[in-house]
């Protein structure tokens, strides 16, 4: 009592510290002798358990049985040293045949031990096997036995003799019979002992050898002994000889094994014994009986019956499989004559195991675990693979009846639990997933055992799984964002929305307190959790507020939520824009529909703004700029600064309006020039100018003059054939006339800008007097242009040419064709082709006429003596003198007033440029008062050809 009130405290003690390391441990097989007397000890448990403990400390342990049963009953254990002894005498005939706690063949008896210590617990299981010894004595039921022989029993008759008793196993139960005669002076053996192997016993029987003569020898007396290996016993045999009743009865079978199931119902009737006996009347009637030895054998005699009559074997009493296996009847037939001779036969009845034992379980938890009864008390967090449950599930049946399956059924999530084997009879819960009590505060699961016997039976528990809250849960806002609409210059302390979020935990874990990050001068929440302002709103100047709230348990778990304020604005402001006017710039030649910029206003409100010209100003925008309602403004034209008279900009009001207010502004838009025209040559005029140089002059320079139509571009000169010629950049040009040689020089000029560029071919004439100037020139201009003429239109005539050839031999060929019918009308063709050319050799005469009347003369006025230049206009004294050749000299008037009027054209075109270059100030013209020019005009080559 003492042990058990401390093994109750040191569970008590070690649940409540949680100590979790459980094993259990299989102890090999120790042997005990059936003799072994009371107090005897079979193991030293604490020895064991120091030699598989490695730890440095030497615990300390408490022993007991997990449990207090038919098999703990025999044994007595040290709570502290665990030392198991012998509590009464282990008689293992008893414990095997009537106690039925082993088999008799292998009489093994399992404990279940709890070792516990300050850190750890085991759950040993100790088979100890009994060993028989031979300690039961064999015995004769009786001292004497009389057997009734006739004197007409047949040589070689049977006679079952009676079988000692003893309770010990083999090889200590009975191993031999003797049967001698007491009477040691007789010759003749009538009987011989015969020993036959039954169910690993030795059933002794005699055979008559002689025949027998009542008158001769009346009685036999034997003595018939047993012996196991160390014992013998014996007991007196006296066989009577009877007078003659010849036949005997004889069975139809003289053993007889059957199956009957344990569950056959009483007053059944099992089989029927038949004999038959030849003689007739009373010595052929055959009655039927137990044998003696049967009778002796209670249980059979409570058992069964057997009708004397008909043979018939029925049962009285239910069987029991787990109480007797097989039953041995022996039957006596004997006739109702006089001297009747007994006959036997042996029915042996083997009971068939029936399915009709339930299992018996019996459970038990680790220390680290509350079981009450069927319900777990458990942490929610314990982990995967934690033990919840020991089970010991029996069934008394054998084979597949005796044999267990345990599963899980009608568990709470699937897979929750593991059943898993230890032993034969053992077994242990086991956790596979992890627990959550938000989920499911209590898990349900039945633990069904049943058998393999048919009809199945089973045993089933239901159990509880109760989880202990832990704070493993953050609280639970209803939403990811909350989002709110305040409209501005609200009320103070408006409450405009409401923030709850949830714990799943129970009690106080799941208590949750608010609070606001940022802005808590403006915002705050009241005890329901709902949100008011401190101030009135302006949308103006914010309108959006961005903060989170806190939702904190008592176990310092936090969920942050972010919320939204969003303030409505009213109209109340007009659109105002960045600047009091709006400049933009485009390049000139951009595509039509091309992005100009973008006019933005600004409204507080940010109501949507419509943009528009100003209906005034419509007028002049049209076919220049398009505004569309969203403020992008598109060209309507390409734009060229030089076509239309250097546009540099436009100017324009725009205004936008909301749905109350209109602002208006200005924005004008430079167009920004873009370098998109070649330097032009404007002194010399034209190209293929020509210049007349006297050779030796020290006035030898020329300024050339150009122009570039784009704006702030600077024209460079430069010279690409240089021969004892030199020209600066701005355009003064040197010659060197002591060194260059007389005659025609041809030199190419280079004018460039910054991105274009364009040449010009000028022709230096040097002579040695000013007066050769105009033959030279005119040498120079007849020979320019046959040469430009025939180089130009060669290409032209000769592509003519072929066509015309080709014409001309279509021509040929349809007029061959209608030759013979237009005989008459060929010779009116033919003449009508000649007079077509005389008109055109008079035509081709009177363009020649034309020509010479359209040359000109560039200056009238031949040169003056007081000229100081060195350069002279060339005089065309020799072509007027042609002229007036041709012409018979009718026209001197005529012409000097064509020189005049063409002289006054082209010195008026020269001074109207020089002026529009002087206001654009592209470029610095300088020349020496003494120079002058000779100028070929571009219209003189048009009227030479």
């Amino acid at each position: 009592m003492f042990s058990e009130l401390l093994l109750f405290i040191y569970y008590y003690y070690s649940i409540q510290l949680n100590f979790i390391d459980t094993r259990y441990i299989r102890l090999p097989s120790v042997n005990c002798s059936e003799i072994s007397p009371i107090g005897f000890p079979i193991i030293h448990l604490l020895n064991i358990l120091s030699q598989t403990d490695f730890s440095s400390s030497s615990p300390t342990w408490l022993f007991s049985f997990s449990s207090n049963n038919s098999v703990t009953s025999y044994f007595l254990i040290d709570d502290l040293k665990g030392t198991i002894t012998v509590k009464h005498r282990l008689d293992r005939e008893y414990l095997c045949s009537v106690a039925r706690l082993c088999s008799c063949l292998n009489c093994t008896l399992k404990l279940e031990i709890i070792a516990i210590s300050d850190t750890i617990s085991h759950i040993l299981l100790l088979p100890i096997t009994i060993l028989d010894e031979n300690n039961n004595l064999p015995y004769f039921i009786r001292n004497n036995y009389q057997f009734n022989v006739s004197e007409a029993t047949r040589i070689g008759t049977r006679l079952q003799l009676p079988q000692a008793q003893d309770q010990d196993q083999p090889p200590n139960n009975i191993q031999l019979y003797s049967l001698t005669p007491i009477m040691t002076n007789e010759t003749v053996h009538y009987f011989e002992l015969v020993m036959l192997e039954k169910s690993l016993t030795v059933v002794p029987e005699m055979i008559l050898k002689h025949s027998l003569d009542r008158e001769t020898k009346s009685e036999h007396h034997y003595k018939l002994c047993a012996y196991d290996i160390q014992h013998r016993v014996c007991t007196n045999i006296i066989f009577n000889i009877l007078d003659i009743n010849d036949n005997i009865p004889q069975f139809d079978q003289r053993q007889i094994t059957i199956n009957i199931s344990e569950l056959i119902p009483i007053d059944s009737s099992i089989i029927q014994i038949h004999a038959h006996d030849d003689d007739t009347g009373i010595n052929g009637e055959i009655r039927y009986q137990f044998s003696k030895w049967t009778k002796d054998d209670q249980t059979i005699v409570d058992t069964f019956h057997l009708d004397s009559i008909t043979g018939w074997l029925t049962l009285i009493k239910e069987l029991d499989y787990e109480q007797r296996i097989n039953y041995e009847i022996q039957i006596q037939a004997n006739d109702l004559g006089e001297n009747s001779i007994p006959v036997y036969m042996t029915i042996t009845i083997h009971v068939q195991d029936e399915n009709d034992n339930s299992a018996e379980i019996f459970t038990f938890a680790p220390v680290n675990i509350d079981l009450n009864d069927t319900i777990i008390n458990v942490l929610e967090n314990i982990t995967i693979g934690t033990t919840l449950l020991y089970l010991s599930a029996t069934d008394k049946d054998s084979d597949d009846n005796g044999r267990l399956s345990v599963t899980l059924t009608n568990m709470t999530v699937n897979n929750f639990l593991s059943v898993q084997k230890i032993t034969d009879n053992t077994y242990q819960l086991v956790t596979l997933k992890m627990f959550d009590r938000e989920q499911y505060s209590i898990y349900y699961f039945t633990l069904y055992v049943s058998d393999y016997g048919h009809p199945h039976r089973s045993t089933s528990l239901k159990f509880q799984i109760k989880l202990i809250d832990i704070n493993d849960c953050f609280p639970v806002f209803e939403k990811t964002l909350y989002q709110f609409n305040i409209t501005e210059n609200n009320p103070l302390n408006y409450v405009f929305g409401r923030i709850l979020a949830t714990d799943a935990d129970e009690g106080i874990n799941s208590q949750i307190h608010y609070h606001i990050q940022n802005y808590t001068n403006i915002f705050s929440l009241n005890h329901n959790n709902e949100l008011y302002t401190k101030m009135s709103f302006d949308y103006e100047q914010q309108s959006i507020y961005r903060f989170n709230v806190i939702a904190e348990d008592s176990g310092l778990l936090q969920t942050i939520v972010p919320v939204e304020i969003r303030v409505r604005g009213l109209n109340d402001n007009p659109p105002v824009f960045p600047s009091g006017e709006i400049f933009m710039q485009i390049e000139e030649n951009r595509p039509i529909n091309t992005l100009i910029g973008r006019i933005v206003a600004f409204d507080r409100d940010e109501d949507l703004l419509t943009y528009e010209i100003y209906p005034e100003d419509k007028s002049y925008t049209t076919g220049k700029v398009l505004l569309t309602t969203d403020g992008k403004l598109f060209t309507a034209t390409v734009f060229d600064r030089e076509q239309y008279n250097n546009l540099s900009s436009i100017k324009f009001r725009v205004r936008v309006h909301d749905s109350q207010h209109i602002v208006v502004t200005n924005v004008e838009v430079n167009i920004i020039d873009v370098n998109d025209n070649l330097p032009k040559l404007i002194y010399p005029i034209d190209d293929n100018s020509i210049l007349c140089f006297e050779r030796h002059s020290s006035n030898n320079t020329v300024l050339f003059k150009a122009y570039d139509p784009d704006e702030n571009s600077q024209v460079i000169f430069s010279l690409l054939t240089t021969q004892h010629i030199f020209l600066y950049p701005n355009g003064t040009l040197i010659v060197n006339t002591t060194r260059i040689s007389l005659g025609f020089h041809t030199i190419t000029i280079c004018l460039q800008d910054h991105m274009h560029s364009s040449t010009y071919n000028i022709h230096i004439i040097i002579v040695d007097n000013y007066d050769k100037c105009n033959s030279s020139y005119f040498s120079y201009r007849s020979r320019h242009f046959i040469s430009t003429f025939f180089n130009f239109h060669n290409k032209i005539v000769l592509f003519l040419t072929l066509i015309f050839v080709f014409i001309f031999i279509l021509i040929i060929i349809v007029f061959y064709l209608c030759l013979k019918r237009r005989k008459a009308s060929s010779l009116s063709f033919t003449s009508n082709e000649s007079v077509e050319d005389n008109q055109e050799e008079r035509e081709e005469e009177e363009e020649h006429d034309t020509l010479i009347h359209r040359t000109i003369l560039l200056n009238p006025h031949p040169p003056t003596s007081q000229s100081s230049s060195p350069f002279t206009t060339i005089s065309n004294t020799s072509m007027t003198s042609t002229l007036a050749e041709h012409h018979n000299h009718n026209q001197p008037q005529k012409i000097s007033t064509i020189i005049k009027k063409y002289s006054l054209n082209e010195q008026s075109k020269l001074s109207a440029f020089e002026t529009r270059n002087n206001n654009k100030k592209s470029l610095s013209l300088s020349s020496s008062a003494s120079s002058t020019y000779i100028k070929m005009s571009r219209s003189f080559d048009n009227e030479m050809v």
